[in-house]
């Protein structure tokens, strides 16, 4: 295939070349090799912009958003974060409702919109 100038530059290869590599494919080992190389890559560009290599497991809920920013803040009050908006953030990192991703804004708007309504802080 073609040889990359810069690794940031994309390089398509010609019908010819991808004709060539594509007879490697047959062979399992070396389609192994890609994949391992193409993780690596993954994994090195992660780290060259700061970006975390772990993966992250979700947690999906059916709860309502102000349900689950109330839930946020007892663990934050619980000593878990240090500020409510860590907790915001961390549930927009690891929780989905009804399978969506949703924003720590989010549930920080949806909290005070249900206090207003009566719905949480009723302690």
């Amino acid at each position: 295939m073609s040889t990359k100038k810069n690794k940031d530059e994309l390089i398509i290869p010609t019908k010819e070349e991808m004709d060539k590599e594509s007879e490697k494919f047959d062979d399992p080992i070396y389609r192994l090799q890609v994949a391992k190389d193409m993780m690596d890559e993954h994994i090195a560009f992660n780290k060259k912009h700061g970006l975390s290599t772990e993966s992250i497991q979700r947690i999906d809920t059916i709860n309502s958003l102000w349900c689950i920013a109330e839930d946020m803040r007892l663990r934050k009050e619980a000593g878990e974060f240090p500020t409510y908006m860590e907790a915001y953030r961390w549930a927009a990192k690891h929780i989905t409702q009804n399978g969506k991703t949703f924003k720590a804004y989010s549930l920080q708007n949806e909290y005070h919109k249900a206090k207003t309504k009566g719905l949480v802080g009723l302690d």
